[in-house]
């Protein structure tokens, strides 16, 4: 049910992105971290030529409904200029600071080549924060009603204390989980922010081309996933904020 939900909120990013892809020029396109690889199949019906890469051990993996390419994580294994598009979907931040990955990232993209990041906006983690305890309650009620039946997606939490008692799991549970690798879950306010993205980009030696909220209310807990559909998501936008963030960049004329 969870990708379900999942797979609903990507297609609904690839509406929003559609009128701006258009105007690309070009067909070839890498996708980088590719997931369960629902986009990439998707660009590939409407005609593109699409690599997916994703690392190995990735949890989509056994859900791939497209050929993923596994790789190391760090070094893009293609040739330079082999790409008219880069495009990653809530991938980036599991990348905070990589320079040398942006640089991959550079040198597999043509000059003229475009980059689209679909990155989490400075809402999501004030709105993660607070949907975290009632996703905690979430986590206590079910255990309680099936402890061999807890999807493990709310058990992440947990990850910490698999082996702790029951108080202990509690204390930590009130602890909002980070999103992003070895980062105080406080530190998602900006590296989620326009404030951390945009500088980001311009030390790497991008031009950000446009700056497209998806007008979309999401969070990183699935609570309610298909009780609230794309429509009643995109009103919510309006008061709580977009969700997601798409960066369509270009390279630097003071860098080619």
């Amino acid at each position: 049910m969870i990708l379900n939900y999942i797979q609903q909120i990507r297609f609904y990013e690839l509406d929003v992105l559609r009128p701006y892809l258009y105007t690309i020029l070009g067909k070839n396109i890498l996708e980088i971290g590719a997931g369960a690889g629902w986009q990439a199949k998707a660009l590939s019906n409407e005609g593109y030529n699409v690599e997916a890469i994703d690392i190995k051990g990735s949890s989509y993996e056994d859900f791939r409904v497209f050929e993923i390419k596994e790789y190391d994580g760090n070094h893009l294994p293609y040739p330079d200029s082999s790409f008219d598009i880069v495009f990653t979907s809530h991938f980036l931040f599991y990348k905070i600071n990589n320079h040398d990955f942006q640089k991959e990232i550079w040198r597999v993209l043509c000059p003229n080549g475009r980059v689209i990041n679909i990155v989490p906006s400075g809402s999501i983690a004030f709105w993660n924060i607070l949907c975290h305890y009632l996703y905690v309650v979430k986590i206590f009620v079910l255990s309680f009603k099936d402890k061999n039946n807890v999807d493990l997606n709310l058990t992440r939490i947990f990850e910490k204390a698999s082996k702790s008692n029951f108080k202990t799991k509690f204390i930590k549970a009130l602890i909002p989980y980070s999103f992003i690798p070895q980062i105080n879950f406080i530190y998602q306010f900006y590296y989620f922010s326009r404030l951390h993205w945009l500088p980001f980009f311009k030390q790497n030696g991008w031009d950000v081309e446009k700056k497209i909220p998806t007008k979309c209310f999401h969070t990183g807990y699935s609570l309610l996933g298909f009780h609230l559909n794309i429509l009643i998501r995109r009103v919510l936008s309006i008061f709580l904020g977009s969700s997601s963030i798409i960066y369509i960049l270009k390279k630097s004329e003071n860098e080619k």
